[in-house]
């Protein structure tokens, strides 16, 4: 492997040398190295100076730069530019009128209670009411909690008054729920 390596190295290196000798041999260096063309710019004509110059004499901003540099005109290389684009303009429609809710009535919750019966004690009814594990035993116009006042018992119905918002609502004598009037 050696062997082969040295071979294509030696190959490489020979083929290198005869590309750096054959110019050496073929061409004359004046032949291989042309010179660049000269460039002479041609300077503007006096005069043409001198009338650009008399138009701009009243103008304070030339005065102050040599002959040479305010006769010839400058270009600008390098303007400024800008990339910023304008977003487009959202085609919105206009707001609706903002509709008016009517108002929500308050509603009281549905009633706690379930009717478990009633007891008459000396001429006196007394409704027994359960409300989850808690047994009452109220009579007309007792409150409850704070929360419930018993107005009566009505046919079927035992009526109670919702305090906080003065609603009246019923539980049915012999059900498990309740019911608003």
């Amino acid at each position: 492997m050696d062997k082969k390596r040295s071979l294509i190295w030696l190959g490489f290196l020979a083929g290198a040398a005869t590309l750096a000798i054959i110019p050496e041999l073929f061409w004359d260096d004046e032949q291989l190295v042309q010179p660049a063309p000269s460039y002479s710019p041609e300077l503007p004509d006096t005069a043409a100076v001198q009338a650009i110059l008399q138009e701009e004499q009243g103008s304070q901003s030339a005065a102050h730069l040599p002959a040479e540099q305010q006769a010839i005109p400058r270009a600008d290389l390098f303007p400024a530019h800008s990339w910023y684009v304008a977003p487009p303009v959202p085609d919105i429609p206009p707001p609706a009128a903002p509709r008016v809710k009517a108002p929500v009535l308050p509603a009281a919750p549905p009633v706690p209670f379930q009717f478990v019966g009633t007891l008459r004690d000396n001429e006196q009814l007394h409704i027994v009411l359960q409300r989850n594990q808690t047994i009452h035993v109220v009579s007309v116009g007792d409150v409850i909690d704070e929360t419930y006042r018993v107005e009566g018992l009505r046919g079927r119905e035992v009526i109670l008054v919702y305090l906080p918002l003065d609603l009246n609502q019923s539980v049915l004598v012999g059900s498990t729920a309740g019911s608003a009037l």
